[in-house]
């Protein structure tokens, strides 16, 4: 994801894509991932999470290799779907073992902090890897990268010692995949919305569908008085439920991605440039993620993830102050405020999800946690991309009617920039010459005004979602007090 975010406008340029395509591009992962993500959890609880690993790697080289030939947006479309269901194979195993393997809560919570700060050093090196391949060769040589990632990840798996009590589980595979393809489709209904109001409402019929399966399946298995391998035991622990509904919500707003296309569209920086400017927010993130882990170890997980949705909320909102002046210094002291944050928050958060699975439900209980980042992302990164899309549109069109452009003109030129025209071609019409406001044809008329404005606004959604997962987590402390007490 961090590198396919530093290539995204080499990728557009080539295939001439709107900035919505480019957005639904980067979101389309969640649809393989969310297919198979409970057939990964159950499969891992029934088969052992090394021969899982190892399958979710080969399936990632060949999501690698369908983006890296692809002819059209489609197959890239599909190269991300298909590497998604690989990537979320490879997380499910291995927080799986990560879980089962260390009991100690002391431990625990170090050890997430260690996987949290991973993450974000995955997200310091890739970009500029990335970046350098991309100019250097060509954005088609980073998926090789992606195959390499994969290779070595199996490679390590070798080293690692499979716990007792994990892989010895049974049951059938029906639960989880109608689980799985109801997510999908929900994730499809809204990933296709903006092509049309029929391929969604299709979408959400097959997601119908797949819970009349699912519900008509978990009562027969019931009735014969088998155990489900649908795993959803976790959630009768106290808190688990609202800390569900916090990874959902503060997965909503991906306020890195808005910044980084703000970085290469308003200051008009190289995905190796941009990928520089975020080397030090994504090192504030991996100190973030330390952190976290120290804290919890001696605070605990609830107490550390309240801190960091406080501080996150806090940064995000400050970015209310970029202005058109504001430099890429200021911009990266903001983005290191909420890197720390959200860093410490991605192994806190996950700690205390996990802490209320039994080590033999550790597949279910990943697979649960992928689920809410990955829906969450999804539902929340299309809501939100048609509102800062549309804010953007609206307000430039406001400001070029306000200099005297007729309302046709206005209204084709933004649509012209958010569907990924050249200024070059946009200026270029006769009937919008008058767009150009200083020597730079990036100085159009209230473009940066607009750009600058959509940035603020993203700000402030993330510090909503920040704010909603707060209260999430205040409630799942209040009940496990109170589950505690009885």
């Amino acid at each position: 994801m961090a590198s396919l975010e530093a290539i995204v406008v080499p990728i557009q340029n080539e295939f001439v894509l709107s900035v919505d395509d480019i957005a639904t591009l980067v979101l389309t992962v969640a649809a393989g991932s969310l297919l198979i993500l409970f057939a990964a959890g159950a499969l891992v609880d029934r088969l052992g999470p090394r021969r899982i690993f190892t399958a979710g790697a080969v399936i990632s080289v060949v999501g690698a290799a369908t983006v890296g030939l692809a002819a059209d947006y489609g197959w890239l479309v599909a190269g991300r779907i298909i590497g998604g269901a690989g990537g979320t194979v490879l997380s499910v195993a291995s927080l799986a073992i990560v879980n089962a393997t260390f009991s100690d809560d002391r431990e625990r919570a170090h050890v997430f902090g260690l996987f949290a700060a991973v993450v974000g050093a995955a997200f310091v090196v890739s970009p500029l890897v990335a970046g350098v391949i991309a100019e250097s060769l060509g954005w088609r040589w980073v998926p090789l990268a992606w195959m390499a990632v994969a290779a070595t990840a199996v490679l390590c798996l070798r080293s690692c010692p499979v716990p007792a009590g994990v892989g010895d589980g049974r049951g059938e595979l029906v639960l989880p995949l109608a689980a799985g393809a109801m997510l999908s489709a929900v994730c499809v209904a809204a990933l296709v919305v903006r092509g049309g109001v029929g391929w969604s409402l299709l979408s959400l019929a097959v997601a119908a569908i797949a819970l009349a399966l699912l519900m008509v399946r978990w009562r027969t298995l019931r009735a014969a008085g088998t155990t489900p391998a649908f795993d959803v035991s976790m959630f009768a622990v106290p808190g688990a439920k609202p800390l569900m509904g916090a990874m959902f919500v503060v997965a909503m707003v991906n306020l890195l991605f808005y910044a980084n296309l703000f970085v290469q569209y308003r200051l008009g920086f190289t995905p190796v440039e941009s990928a520089r400017l975020f080397v030090i927010p994504q090192v504030a993130g991996v100190l973030g993620g330390v952190t976290g882990g120290w804290i919890s170890a001696r605070r605990g997980s609830l107490r550390t993830t309240a801190g960091a949705l406080i501080l996150g909320g806090a940064a995000a909102a400050v970015f209310v102050t970029v202005t058109e002046q504001t430099s890429a210094g200021y911009l990266t002291v903001l983005l290191c405020l909420f890197t720390f944050a959200a860093g410490s928050l991605v192994g806190t958060l996950t700690k205390a999800f996990l802490d209320c699975a039994q080590p033999q439900s550790s597949g279910a209980a990943a697979s649960w946690r992928q689920a809410g980042w990955s829906l969450g992302s999804t539902v929340g990164g299309v809501a939100t991309g048609t509102i800062v899309f549309t804010y953007f549109s609206a307000t430039w069109q406001a400001t070029l009617r306000a200099e005297g452009l007729s309302g046709d003109a206005a209204r084709w030129a933004a649509e012209a920039v958010r569907s990924g025209m050249p200024l070059t071609q946009v200026v270029a019409d006769p009937g919008v010459t008058q767009l150009v406001g200083g020597s730079a044809i990036e100085n159009l008329v209230g473009l940066t005004s607009a750009q600058v404005d959509t940035l603020r606004l993203v700000g402030l959604l993330a510090a909503g979602s920040y704010l909603v997962a707060l209260a999430c987590v205040l409630v799942a402390m209040r009940r496990q007090t109170v589950g505690s007490d009885d």
